[in-house]
């Protein structure tokens, strides 16, 4: 009876662990974001690769997240489609706040490699929809043509 019992509770485990690691896998972060966000038009970008794409941790709610596009092309239908819908579209602008949330996430929970870590000296332009509680960024690096998909997560 003992060794029924026993058996039992390895079986259970097995399954627990089973369904708790299927549920991890799933979709990429940047596969996510396409699924999640019927908002934007995904179809408007140009031929692309993604060279990098990373889930942070968390115990509670959203992960961040970050997925960098290596593109062939300028994606100017893509940006400018942000612009059509509030009017404020991607900001040239400079932004600190963005580069020290980024900053963060990677010393804790997200580990950007080195050569997918946006270089902040370069140009680049940004788009944010701020009032989400994971609001998505998206970056734009035109001397590098490399798109950035930042999710802060809550």
């Amino acid at each position: 009876m003992k060794k029924k019992f026993t058996g039992l509770i390895v079986l259970i485990t097995a399954l627990i662990c089973t369904l708790i690691l299927a549920s991890c896998g799933g979709q990429s972060a940047f596969e996510e974001i396409k699924n999640r966000r019927n908002d934007i038009d995904f179809q408007l970008l140009p031929d692309y690769k993604v060279v990098c794409d990373i889930k942070g941790e968390t115990f509670t709610g959203k992960a961040p997240s970050y997925s960098v596009l290596q593109l062939e092309s300028e994606p100017t239908e893509f940006m400018q489609s942000f612009g059509k819908k509030d009017g404020n579209g991607f900001s040239s602008e400079k932004n600190t706040e963005l580069k020290e949330k980024i900053d963060s996430h990677a010393n804790c929970c997200l580990k950007i490699p080195q050569e997918h870590y946006p270089n902040w000296e370069s140009d680049y332009k940004w788009f944010n929809d701020d009032g989400l509680t994971d609001a998505l960024t998206i970056i734009y690096f035109p001397n590098e043509l490399r798109l950035v998909f930042y999710e802060s997560g809550h």
